[in-house]
């Protein structure tokens, strides 16, 4: 894989933690487990792929051939 990928997987990695940790702060009444942090994690980084390929199809014109897989690895 490319550096743009690495870049991309660090920078989701960053704010995934940043957000599982205000998430659960946030909440002082949930017992946090290992379960429910892999459970938010999942869930943001769904989220984050999602809004990153959204993101790229918006600046390429919304063209229907455009892959998220494709940009990351440089194609």
């Amino acid at each position: 894989m490319g550096d743009r990928y690495e870049m991309f997987v660090a920078e989701m990695e960053s704010a995934r933690n940043e957000a599982c940790e205000a998430y659960f702060k946030a909440r002082p009444q949930l017992f946090v487990t290992a379960e429910k942090e892999k459970i938010f994690e999942a869930g943001f980084e769904r989220a984050y792929k999602q809004q990153a390929e959204t993101i790229e199809l918006l600046k390429h014109g919304m063209k229907g051939d455009y892959d998220l897989y494709q940009w990351l690895i440089g194609l």
